[in-house]
């Protein structure tokens, strides 16, 4: 039987991902287009229209570009499980929500805020996509998770 504990902690440094602003772009774009055919009036076309542009600007700057005041800059995995998120506001203790969704080419990781912590947000997602970390890292943060489902289903 083997330990909850791993040997090593687990960093991500998560980068900018190309092919998660490409799907932005196709989705809020194809929002946007799609406006084109309802028939409503111009003024309730515009305001959809900038709600979802603003969307769009929104999820740019914390998911793709990490570059807004909540995008998550690094995370920590240690060896006993515990997961702290630094963010442009600060460093945060967080607890995963389930073992995350993880497929081969991306990674989404919910965390709710461990209490006591700082004031804010109390949850925070981290879309991760293979293009935001190493190969290696991506594939080892994957199998963890994999590893952490899999005693899930024994307990």
């Amino acid at each position: 039987m083997s330990s909850r504990k791993f040997a090593a902690p687990l960093q991500l440094d998560p980068r900018p991902s190309r092919r998660l602003a490409v799907l932005a772009l196709l989705v809020y774009g194809g929002a946007v287009a799609a406006m084109a055919s309802l028939a409503l009036p111009w003024w309730a076309v515009a305001g959809i229209t900038s709600a979802v542009l603003t969307a769009f600007v929104h999820f740019l700057r914390e998911h793709v570009l990490r570059a807004g005041p909540r995008a998550v800059l690094k995370l920590v995995w240690d060896k006993d499980g515990q997961w702290t998120l630094v963010t442009a506001r600060g460093v945060m203790e967080a607890a995963l929500i389930s073992p995350g969704v993880v497929y081969p080419e991306l990674v989404v990781l919910r965390f709710r805020r461990v209490p006591g912590g700082p004031r804010g947000r109390r949850r925070t997602t981290v879309l991760l996509l293979s293009d935001s970390l190493d190969r290696r890292t991506f594939r080892h943060l994957r199998m963890r998770l994999e590893m952490e489902a899999g005693r899930g289903d024994r307990r």
